[in-house]
């Protein structure tokens, strides 16, 4: 539903904007310089802005000659980007061969003269890479390069192959899942930008308070919005980041201290586990917990369901007898 709101609905919106006023729009970039300077009708309106009353002189730009100019940048920084690929050192001969053939590096000019497939021209270019016997100007884009250790994969191999491409899998589809439930739940670009900030590790005490609360007090990211207002909406009382103390004036900050049935808890929602830095502040601060407050420990994890699962556990202490 997501993707035809935005993919097709509004590039359709777009492409029909464009076909109806091409002209306009094009003959307003030229009369800009490609977009490189101000338009008659920009500076005019700057002029009233000023306080000018009367008309602006302006010199008519010659369109002939803007649209030539702007070609001749085009073409220059395209053969600029090709330059940057060009193979240096090269000592691999088959390529040097093929390098020869064209001054353009064409892929279809090569094919022609060398009589090769573009298998067998991609082939030699990795080849010379993998053993090299070339020097880039500049990397390769996405690129990966498999060195083989075997002439053959056992089942095993291809087992363990199979395994990691559907964790992988499974990885990037979680990513897309939260993704689209940030979109969904944030209400502005600020609330994309923190919760983005979060999930890439910006610390937590770094982040601002910007989400209310049915409550009234602010929090720190859209999940923390959820728990809040789930424990008010059960009549649970909640103190936000109320520091604790335990051992030798140690303290830490729970994101809630929860009082039921006048037994205090602490529930930690765990928004970044699989960052290596946060799972080893999260291992350290789980033992004190262990250590200094046995059984007072609830805990919650990311995830677009977390509605669910926060009500599921607060469900859970309210009527225990019936888990």
């Amino acid at each position: 539903m997501l993707s035809r709101t935005y993919e097709e609905q509004h590039i359709e919106q777009v492409i029909t904007e464009i076909k109806a006023h091409f002209h306009d729009y094009f003959d307003r970039f030229m009369e800009s310089g490609a977009g490189t300077s101000l338009s008659a009708d920009q500076i005019q309106k700057l002029a009233e802005k000023f306080g000018s009353d009367g008309a602006v002189k302006t010199q008519k730009k010659n369109i002939g000659a803007v649209l030539k100019q702007t070609i001749l940048e085009g073409i220059n920084e395209f053969e600029k980007d090709r330059q940057s690929y060009v193979f240096n050192d090269v000592k691999h001969e088959a390529l040097k061969e093929l390098i020869g053939l064209t001054k353009t590096k064409n892929m279809i000019t090569t094919m022609k003269k060398s009589g090769k497939s573009v298998q067998e021209i991609s082939t030699i270019v990795f080849e010379a890479i993998v053993t090299e016997q070339v020097k880039l100007a500049k990397s390769l884009g996405k690129c990966l390069i498999i060195y083989s250790h075997a002439e053959e994969l056992d089942d095993q191999a291809l087992q363990q192959l199979e395994q990691y491409s559907a964790e992988k899998r499974s990885y990037k589809h979680a990513l897309l899942d939260y993704f689209v439930h940030l979109i969904e739940n944030c209400e502005n670009s600020r609330q994309i930008h923190q919760e983005i900030g979060r999930h890439l590790g910006v610390p937590k005490f770094l982040l601002d308070r910007i989400y209310k609360t049915t409550k009234g007090d602010l929090v720190r990211s859209k999940s923390e919005v959820i728990i809040a207002n789930l424990l008010h909406q059960y009549g649970v009382s909640y103190e936000y980041e109320k520091e604790l103390g335990y051992g030798s004036g140690s303290r830490l900050s729970p994101d809630f201290t929860i009082t039921i049935n006048g037994e205090e808890f602490y529930w930690e929602h765990l928004g970044l586990i699989g960052n290596m830095e946060y799972d080893s502040h999260w291992v350290k601060k789980q033992t004190v917990y262990e250590e200094y407050f046995p059984g007072q420990l609830v805990v919650s994890y990311e995830n677009p369901y977390l509605t669910t699962s926060a009500e599921s556990i607060i469900q859970k202490f309210l009527s225990p007898e019936e888990f």
